[in-house]
């Protein structure tokens, strides 16, 4: 297979170094490499050269300027005709749009492309106050490129979900991180006789890198840290700006600037430990350099760092842009030697496994495969029947939860794609399901929503004509809707709904949006193949209330990846009762409530309140009534609610009504105590294995096989639960017999439930 590489080359920065660990190995598996170098400074290209020369490499140059773009266009084009290749792989936008103009001239070639970087869309996108023309021109021209790109894959799932959400791609774009190979010393060598001791920063001086960020940080410990030097490497426009501010702010006697470097390898050798304080990356490739050494990293909490490093396991991440923890984490990590020789053996066992250079070729070649137009080496393999997951958005809500859930497992025996209405992705998605925009456009207005589901059920009909998809699984009212819609125009389509709410309740009768969805359910839903409803009230309401047939409704649990939840649970305090709320900031979840019981306890606690809402400035004003402040933490939404569970004694729900919450059966797995109101529907039948459990309570409250259920808005009897929690601290033999208890609720066994009714 021949390959032709296309990127403006501009020394040797991440992406260059990016070729160099994989171009080697793309050889040895078979691929003929050929390197197209587009270049405005001819001077940068002559280092990156001379190593493609050394691998054997035929490489071309191209210069690109404003007067010579027709002109570098003709170029490619006889360069592609003339080389025969198999594919065009594009890297950054340069390319990109060479490319793709090149094609726009009737030039035939199969072109992919790699982004490997944010740029100004990232910028733009995470409120970095860009240059507007510089953005604009840049989002124009990467929509237009993307036009003539037959398929591309990010670095990190943090780039696919920028380019989705800001519909620069219609599709969620594959992810291959970028790997290298652990070096032959692999293991963290002494520094050199006579050597201070050194923090290394490494990369382009530039503002976006954040190297003032971390000055500021180190100014605040450098005099209890005389010995310690801070280690520059790179070069870049704000050299000069960046010492000019070392000596302002009085540090310069301890930090070198050491320039562009060959010796990258030899100086994460011998640090310390290595800080990348960029505002953010596309991949982070010098994260897993440090690794390779053995060296633990200090960082941002930013796209892709955060999908690299795992808090304090293999370095340690600090909120964004955060000079005070900054400046702690860098005061943690060197007094801590033993800490820090930890986290890089684990970072080193990381890059052994996810990162790995074999994983990146294995990915790359399988990419390369896929898209050739003259080998098709997977041609044979059984296909795969081709199902959908249609839901509002992959965000971090429970129903979002269940249907990616839902889709990992049927993955195992379906190709899965799933079709969103808004490009909100927050799971990292395998490469092997293919996720998809339904319409650029999707309105906040109630009644446009009502009145574009005609269109937006027609555009879903012809997806999955397209896609050849003949089942459809939906989730949520509104995709609910279309997918019994889309049957009207492609009848081949067999429509499965899924209803993840207490109907009755989450609709009542008065209020016309109110009275429009319910109409709407009693009209679309008796038509559906199957209805799922995730308990056994939501299935009762459906037949009696809405007229769905009975014969039509399966019940099938929210399934629980346990995996996830396997020994990760932290020590709890035998001090601070630690307690976490998780849930939407409404009415409907009633944290109000708790809020209210905690401002009268007599023993000592701490809560964290996980979510987002429009209720959010209402408990915070109400934590300040009760001068809460130092008890109570109002966190905010966050991605991966796990840790916060492993970290707490007791989840507790306020809930006024349910449809079969999440949380609930994360906080059974996660082996703490679980409080809930016992509302419709949902928390009844998680929590007690007998089915035949007593009714609803009107007031009081009820110890159960897996934890505590209270009368909705009975304030005495939450405060009860927790008054004889805190005495009690039921023992983790105990709460190991509640995982055993919640087996009908693991993926496998809800995901076989399903199967067996598609």
């Amino acid at each position: 297979m021949k390959v032709l590489f296309v990127q403006k080359i501009s020394g040797i920065s991440g992406s260059e170094r990016y070729f160099i660990n994989v171009i080697p190995k793309l050889q040895k598996q078979g691929v003929d490499v050929a390197f197209l170098m587009l270049y405005s400074d001819e001077k940068l290209t002559i280092e990156f050269a001379k190593i493609m020369q050394s691998y054997g490499v035929k490489n071309e140059q191209i210069r690109i300027a404003r007067w010579s773009i027709f002109t570098a266009i003709f170029q490619i084009a006889k360069i592609i005709r003339k080389g025969g290749f198999d594919l065009v792989h594009s890297h950054l936008i340069h390319a990109d749009v060479l490319l793709a103009l090149t094609k726009f001239i009737r030039t035939k070639f199969t072109l992919i492309s790699t982004k490997h970087g944010f740029d100004e869309v990232f910028i733009k996108k995470y409120g970095l106050k860009p240059d507007k023309r510089l953005y604009n021109a840049y989002f124009f021209a990467a929509i237009f490129a993307e036009k003539f790109i037959d398929s591309s894959f990010t670095v990190s799932h943090g780039l696919s979900k920028l380019y989705f959400s800001l519909g620069i791609t219609n599709y969620y774009p594959q992810v291959i991180w970028h790997g290298i190979a652990v070096p032959e010393s692999k293991k963290s060598v002494e520094q050199t006789s006579g050597e201070q001791p050194y923090i290394l920063v490494l990369g382009r001086l530039e503002t976006f890198k954040g190297h003032k960020l971390l000055f500021d940080a180190f100014e605040k410990i450098a005099e209890g840290f005389p010995k310690v030097r801070i280690r520059v490497v790179g070069g870049g426009s704000a050299q000069v700006e960046f010492e000019d501010y070392a000596r302002k702010i009085g540090i310069a006697e301890q930090v070198d600037f050491l320039g562009y470097r060959t010796d990258v390898d030899h100086q994460i050798e011998h640090c310390l430990f290595l800080v990348s304080p960029s505002k953010g990356e596309g991949f982070g490739l010098i994260i897993i350099e440090a690794f390779a050494f053995s060296k633990p990293v200090i960082t941002f909490d930013v796209p892709a760092f955060n999908e690299i490093i795992a808090h304090n396991v293999d370095g340690i991440l600090v909120p964004a842009f955060d000079i005070d923890l900054l400046s702690h984490a860098l005061k943690k990590m060197l007094t801590n030697p033993e800490l820090a020789a930890s986290m890089g053996a684990n970072g080193l066992s990381k890059l052994k496994g996810t990162f790995s250079l074999s994983k990146c070729i294995e990915d790359t070649v399988k990419f390369y495969n896929e898209h050739s137009v003259t080998e098709k080496p997977f041609s044979d393999e059984k296909k795969k029947e081709a199902i959908a997951i249609f839901t509002i958005s992959l965000h971090g809500g429970g129903a979002e939860k269940v249907a990616f859930y839902t889709a990992l497992e049927l993955a195992k025996d379906y190709q899965v794609n799933i079709v969103l209405l808004n490009p909100n992705v927050q799971f990292k998605v395998p490469n092997e399901i293919k996720v998809y925009k339904l319409s650029k456009f999707e309105f906040e207005n109630a009644l446009m929503k009502i009145l574009t589901l005609p269109f937006l059920s027609l555009r879903l009909a012809f997806m999955m004509r397209r896609l050849k998809v003949k089942k459809v699984i939906s989730f949520l009212n509104r995709p609910n809707y279309i997918n019994v819609i889309a049957h009207l125009f492609f009848k081949q389509i067999k429509t499965i709904i899924s209803e993840r709410t207490y109907t009755d309740l989450e609709f009542p009768n008065k209020g016309w949006q109110n009275i429009t969805s319910r109409l709407l359910i009693k009209l679309l839903y008796p038509k559906a193949d199957l209805v799922i409803a995730n308990s056994k009230t939501t299935s009762h309401s459906l037949v009696n209330k809405f007229g769905v047939d009975a014969k039509k409704i399966k019940t099938v649990y929210n399934s629980i990846i346990s995996d996830n939840y396997e020994n990760q649970n932290a020590q709890k305090s035998s001090g601070v009762l630690k307690l976490v709320s998780i849930g939407r900031l409404d009415s409907n979840k009633n944290v109000g409530m708790l809020i209210d019981v905690l401002s009268i306890v007599e023993f000592d606690f701490e809560l964290i309140i996980v979510g987002d809402g429009p209720l959010k400035k209402q408990l915070d004003e109400k934590i300040k009534f009760y001068n809460l402040q130092d008890k109570i933490t109002l966190l905010g939404f966050v991605n991966d609610v796990i840790p916060f569970l492993h970290q707490s004694d007791v989840m507790i729900l306020c809930s006024r009504h349910e449809g079969y919450p999440n949380v609930v059966l994360e906080a059974v797995f996660s082996q703490i105590e679980v409080v809930v109101s016992d509302c419709f529907s949902g928390p009844r039948e998680i929590l007690s294995d007998n089915e035949n459990s007593a009714a609803i309570l009107t007031e009081g409250w009820e110890k159960l096989d897996l934890g505590y259920l209270f009368a909705v808005d009975d304030k005495k009897a939450l405060l009860e639960i927790l008054n004889e929690i805190n005495q009690e601290r039921r023992s983790i033999n105990v709460l190991e017999r509640t995982r055993l208890l919640a087996n009908r609720h693991q993926s496998k066994n809800a995901i076989e439930n399903l199967k067996s009714n598609l």
